[in-house]
């Protein structure tokens, strides 16, 4: 059992809070901990152990972001374990107890945070974004909301069927 009260916290954790308390920036933050030697901290996992191809199922966002940009990077990065793994600074403010615990202050910084789940929602905002900035994919089919619905009247309609790969990589239908 983990004792709270004598808990030291590594050189990691003390550069993780020193950001979100606003010491130090998170790019500050970063060259520290590659000198250290266990940066970086914000992470993005590497895309060969998150190959779409290789995946037993998509979800749903997964399924519309191809149906829409046929693109595996993009499914691949709506992947709700992809994105578990995938850390970035979320600039915030927060209060925190003063020397004599009695009273707070409001301080603003950073926090190391997962990218968050994806949902269609986000995938819409993602093509207003990406749209705005002329980065949209050159293999863009469709609209988001256009690959949703399309997507939607098929399986309404039954015309989807499952495809998988068997242990030997052949494919079965279902």
């Amino acid at each position: 059992m983990m004792d709270w009260l004598t808990l030291e916290p590594d050189a990691r954790d003390i550069l993780i809070d020193r950001v979100r308390r606003g010491s130090l920036s998170p790019e500050e933050a970063e060259t520290e901990a590659a000198k250290q030697g266990f940066g970086p901290l914000a992470t993005v996992p590497d895309p060969l152990e998150f190959d779409p191809d290789e995946m037993a199922w998509w979800s749903l966002p997964m399924a519309v972001a191809w149906i829409a940009w046929r693109d595996a990077s993009s499914v691949r990065e709506n992947c709700a374990e992809y994105r578990e793994k995938w850390l970035i600074w979320i600039h915030g403010s927060w209060n925190i107890p003063t020397d004599d615990r009695n009273e707070f202050k409001r301080i603003d910084g950073h926090e190391l945070r997962a990218v968050g789940p994806s949902t269609v929602c986000r995938l819409s905002l993602s093509e207003t974004r990406l749209k705005s900035k002329g980065r949209l994919s050159t293999t863009t089919k469709m609209t988001i909301r256009e690959a949703e619905k399309r997507l939607f009247i098929a399986l309404a309609a039954g015309r989807i069927v499952a495809i998988a790969k068997d242990a030997t990589t052949r494919v079965e239908t279902h």
